[in-house]
């Protein structure tokens, strides 16, 4: 998991301003690491997705903040937000490969009744690299 946790720290922002985040959904804080989540009944979701990026750790000394959104009924992303704009195809075979286990792991421990895909996104949750196209 080094070099998910690398990856993570990489990818996220530092912060993101409580001003600039409306309408990303309900937060849950947990230490240094928001959780967004856009179904209102996701708080223990969040809870759960929090504690795992700790137990992990895919948490850095910075500030993380990350989103789980509801596509459907079916299915869900993890969305982090990328420190700088990223072309996927710019990513090395190892770090999809991360991610991809990553995504594997959530779905097996946290999302187990809906499929979870993991994205990239901007500093306003705008998808920019989905690995699962």
């Amino acid at each position: 998991m080094n070099i998910i946790r690398l990856l993570i720290i990489c990818f996220l922002i530092s912060s993101v301003v409580s001003s600039c985040s409306k309408g990303y959904g309900t937060s849950y804080i947990q230490k240094n690491l928001t959780v967004y989540y856009t179904n209102r009944n996701d708080l223990k979701l969040a809870k759960k997705l929090a504690d795992y990026w700790f137990v992990n750790g895919l948490i850095g000394d910075k500030a993380q903040t990350i989103r789980v959104f509801n596509v459907d009924n079916k299915n869900r992303q993890v969305q982090l937000i990328a420190l700088k704009k990223l072309d996927v195809n710019s990513l090395k075979f190892e770090e999809i490969e991360e991610i991809q286990k990553l995504e594997n792991d959530l779905n097996k421990t946290i999302f187990k009744d809906n499929k979870v895909d993991v994205v990239i996104c901007d500093s306003r949750f705008n998808v920019t690299n989905d690995l699962n196209y």
